[in-house]
């Protein structure tokens, strides 16, 4: 699999953030606002909360964006309990409040695909459009059910102590590399398996609130995608007839991190299409 073969740049860390987001009694969100222009929110999945911070820089080079990356909840080192994908979406109505920012482009990579679906389907109004990159789960593809298979091992590794052994078996049944595996902190892991996981295995979405949505959504994947993101794109086709397929050649699950360059390349281009569309 091209997983083991291309090497992952080192994930890079934030700065001291822009602003921090209350978001309930006990979450404070750390923002960083990038650049003046069309706003983008980028929000991370599972494990590491860093890892769209390149593309992020090389996006940065691109012409008139305001680019938002935040840290999701549980992942700026403060404990919190589990929480649904629909509160994780309306943290970033709270976050675009804050800014003043009535409506943004959001790109959901992995875990936080489904946030942003999430988020299309509560607050259209809020989204100018979607980008979901490498979903998981939410519409009963026959991978979905196969991917549980993966779940108890890992769970039971975590539950006995074994946080690293845990996340490896999770993450190398996704496509992940020993060197990206090597750069999670233990406090990652836990935040993966007691806040995130929870809401991933429970997930009640109905797809079939996007079938009218007008909101303007891309899918993009790898080259390499495995048969559980593979199947979730096809689903969201269907269930979203409009949806733009886009392909990252060469690649795996970890294109942001690994091609940042190439991922800010295609999402420039989807981007000034609908900002020239809507203007």
């Amino acid at each position: 699999m091209t997983s083991n073969t291309l090497r992952h740049d080192t994930v890079l860390a934030n700065g001291k953030p822009t602003t921090r987001v209350p978001v309930s009694d006990q979450d404070d969100l750390d923002v960083w606002v990038t650049g003046e222009g069309s706003p983008v929110v980028l929000s991370h999945g599972g494990f590491w909360p860093d890892l769209l911070v390149p593309l992020k820089v090389e996006l940065a080079k691109k012409p008139g964006y305001q680019l938002i990356h935040y840290h999701r909840r549980g992942y700026g080192g403060k404990p919190t309990e589990p929480v649904e994908f629909s509160v994780h979406a309306q943290d970033i109505v709270k976050i675009l409040d804050v800014l003043g920012i009535e409506e943004s482009h959001v790109f959901g990579h992995s875990y936080s695909a489904h946030i942003v679906l999430d988020l299309v389907a509560q607050s259209p109004d809020r989204v100018k459009s979607a980008v979901v990159a490498e979903h998981v789960s939410g519409f009963q593809t026959e991978a979905e059910q196969r991917s549980a298979e993966v779940l108890t091992p890992a769970i039971e590794r975590y539950e006995s102590g074994d946080r690293e052994g845990a996340a490896a078996a999770f993450l190398t049944a996704h496509g992940a590399s020993e060197d990206l595996i090597d750069q999670i902190s233990p406090g990652w892991i836990d935040t993966f398996f007691q806040v995130d996981l929870p809401a991933l295995i429970t997930w009640d979405f109905d797809p079939a609130k996007l079938k009218d949505s007008e909101t303007p959504i891309a899918w993009i994947h790898s080259s390499e995608a495995v048969p559980l993101f593979r199947e979730a794109g096809a689903a969201l086709q269907k269930w979203a007839p409009g949806t733009q397929e886009i392909e990252m050649a060469d690649s795996d699950h970890f294109f942001p991190v690994a091609k940042p360059a190439e991922t800010a390349a295609a999402l420039h281009e989807w981007l000034m299409s609908q900002d020239t569309t809507t203007s």
